[in-house]
């Protein structure tokens, strides 16, 4: 793939970025298979917020 074929986008400083910004909403990240048995206990008006960022957490078995 060339920088050609990449999305055009510009950072806060109007400078060229090849940084593909991607928009997922909490009602989206539910129906992921990975959470296909995950349970929204509360929040429901949040569903559909952009989630803006993740931590991981790595648990041995």
């Amino acid at each position: 793939m060339t920088n050609d074929a990449l999305p055009h986008a510009t950072n806060q400083d109007g400078k060229d970025t090849n940084v593909l910004e991607l928009e997922l909403r909490v009602g989206d990240a539910l129906q992921i298979p990975l959470f296909q048995n995950s349970k929204l206990v509360a929040g429901f008006k949040g569903l559909s917020r952009r989630i803006r960022w993740v931590h991981i957490l790595e648990s041995p078995k």
